[in-house]
């Protein structure tokens, strides 16, 4: 767990990169829009895990990136490793 401290400092890196002029600009755009933009955001990091997985493993097939794609995707958003396992290697 971590203290007072460790906690502010953290917060602080997080909001380091923050460019504050988008605030405004963002603040303009439509819930329709932000909402797209977190999906195009989705297919980005989707896609870079993808073109990773595929260079350090040259040899693997579409479908075995694209499930390893899925299941790092699930596993970095929370979800639990057996449910994963459940959904992503059904019938494997």
């Amino acid at each position: 767990m971590k203290t007072d401290v460790e906690l502010d400092r953290a917060v602080r890196e997080a909001f380091d990169d923050l460019n504050y002029d988008m605030i405004p600009i963002l603040a303009q755009l439509s819930p329709e829009r932000k909402f797209a933009m977190i999906g195009d955001l989705a297919d980005f990091v989707r896609d870079t895990y993808a073109a990773q997985e595929q260079h350090v493993n040259p040899g693997l097939s579409p479908e075995e990136i694209r499930l390893r794609v899925m299941e790092r995707m699930l596993l970095r958003g929370g979800v639990k490793p057996e449910i994963i396992q459940q959904v992503c290697r059904r019938g494997r």
